[in-house]
């Protein structure tokens, strides 16, 4: 499959253009974070070949290697700085990520290879396992974007079989010789790999649709709120002129200004006029809590004596 149409699957295959933006901004963290770890295991394997088999092999692989490091570590910081919402920029960085991918997992692949060839037509421990634990590595930390995964993996699988094949082929083993028995081997770890990119794949995927709705709910809970917060803020203000005008209508009547008050009525003004207190209190109070809410609540600070406070 073509890097065509790998890219058409992985601009099909989100759901959305911040899920696409979302994988590879992931897939991007994690290889700025892993800079050194890759560092140290590609001098591992560097100083291996030099000392055992050629180092001049050992040289132009570490050429290739500072080389890929370079583009890869300049492809991830345009991917942390891209816009989120453009798509255009999104599928240029994507293009990068794939051309990173096939550089490095070639580069690896053809390392492995190289060692296998100088080592001979016999088993190959050391490249296999080469390429074994970069198989596993990707599978580990590369699964954010299925597309760059299967690129990559599918490069080392070929290597994989590639390595075991070609000593067949050269020396026609008899299928009982351990170079069969290599090659056989060879598909059991590539299954291994393929299961545990499988599910590592998975467990990213149900993390990432679980964000998702947390980020929903989140959206829901803050519109609630905001909701909440302007109802209260509109009863309130919408309360308060009305029942300063009951207020004071009253206030009036129980001080006699609009003329003395029948006894009969007494009782009925008093008691309308502690509820329209209570009201009162009561709508300050939500005002004040509208106020706490939108941090613009003044308080003001003194010293007091704590029993004339409580008397």
């Amino acid at each position: 499959m073509g890097l065509a149409s790998f890219y058409n699957i992985e601009l099909q295959t989100p759901r959305n253009l911040f899920l696409l933006t979302a994988q590879m901004t992931d897939y991007a963290r994690v290889g700025q974070n892993l800079f050194w770890q890759r560092q140290g295991l590609y001098a591992a394997a560097l100083i291996l070949e030099a000392v055992y088999y050629s180092w001049i092999a050992a040289l132009v692989a570490f050429a290739i290697v500072a080389l890929t490091e370079v583009f890869d570590a300049y492809v991830f910081r345009r991917v942390l700085r891209m816009r989120k919402r453009n798509r255009a920029e999104a599928v240029f960085c994507l293009r990068l990520l794939y051309a990173g991918t096939i550089l490095s997992s070639l580069n690896i692949a053809a390392f492995a290879i190289t060692i296998a060839l100088l080592q001979g037509h016999t088993t190959h421990f050391m490249p296999m396992f080469l390429l074994f634990a970069a198989a596993v590595f990707a599978a580990m930390n590369n699964h954010q974007i299925q597309s760059i995964l299967v690129m990559r993996l599918s490069i080392y699988f070929a290597a994989f079989l590639f390595i075991p094949l070609y000593d067949i082929v050269v020396t026609g083993a008899p299928i009982l010789s351990e170079l069969w028995v290599q090659f056989f081997t060879s598909l059991f770890v590539m299954f291994f790999i393929a299961d545990s990119s499988r599910v590592s794949r998975g467990l990213y995927m149900k993390t990432l649709q679980q964000m998702k709705e947390l980020r929903a709910e989140h959206e829901k809970t803050k519109a609630a709120y905001v909701a909440k917060s302007e109802f209260l803020s509109t009863v309130s203000h919408e309360l308060r002129t009305p029942l300063t005008c009951i207020k004071g209508s009253l206030d009036l009547i129980g001080h006699g200004a609009m003329g003395e008050v029948p006894e009969a009525m007494e009782k009925g003004v008093t008691m309308a006029q502690r509820n329209a207190d209570r009201l009162s209190d009561l709508v300050n109070d939500l005002l004040d809590l509208q106020k706490m809410d939108a941090g613009r609540m003044e308080f003001h600070f003194d010293t007091v004596n704590v029993g004339t406070f409580l008397s």
